[in-house]
């Protein structure tokens, strides 16, 4: 279906509505861009410029975090046509998890381990450490990813990915 309008298609998401879809997907020769794509039939709306990689979408589907120059995030307006809003209160590196269910704050996370993660309100810029992950063993452990926080963030699951191997100590030969 994409491949008629002429896109390369990287990652999308459903709009709570169920009628809709945001893409991210490029033109041949272009950079990945954000599109909003009616599933009634018409051609996927462009909402964001090129070079830019999707977070994620409001739990009301009216804002799209995304990633655009320097990776800085923004936030992108899918119904009224405005600029998109640096997203303030975030350190360098940190990587977005999810909206919180009411649509006021970001999960973001930064580190090894522990993984820390931030709760950040969008209204005040307010951070607070909402949990520090690591395994209870934490050996051979070569990342922790994804995390999964329920939307009301009273419960999470994550995977931890570990790379372990054996050293034999062999005595006497010849």
């Amino acid at each position: 279906m994409l491949n008629t309008v002429g896109l390369a298609l990287q990652a999308a998401r459903w709009f709570p509505d169920g009628q809709k879809i945001l893409l991210q997907a490029n033109e041949p020769g272009k950079l990945p861009r954000l599109y909003s794509f009616d599933t009634g039939g018409a051609a996927p709306k462009p909402l964001t410029p090129e070079g830019t990689f999707l977070a994620g979408l409001s739990p009301d589907g009216k804002l799209v975090a995304a990633y655009g120059p320097g990776d800085q995030m923004f936030l992108y307006s899918v119904e009224v046509a405005q600029p998109p809003r640096p997203v303030a209160g975030l350190a360098p590196g940190e990587k977005f998890i999810r909206w919180s269910g009411d649509g006021q704050s970001l999960f973001v996370r930064s580190g090894y381990l522990p993984v820390k993660v931030y709760r950040v309100n969008l209204a005040t810029q307010a951070r607070e450490l909402w949990k520090e992950i690591t395994p209870a063993d934490p050996t051979g452990v070569t990342a922790v990813d994804p995390i999964l926080i329920a939307p009301d963030g009273k419960s999470y699951v994550y995977t931890a990915q570990k790379n372990l191997s054996n050293l034999y100590l062999v005595e006497g030969l010849k």
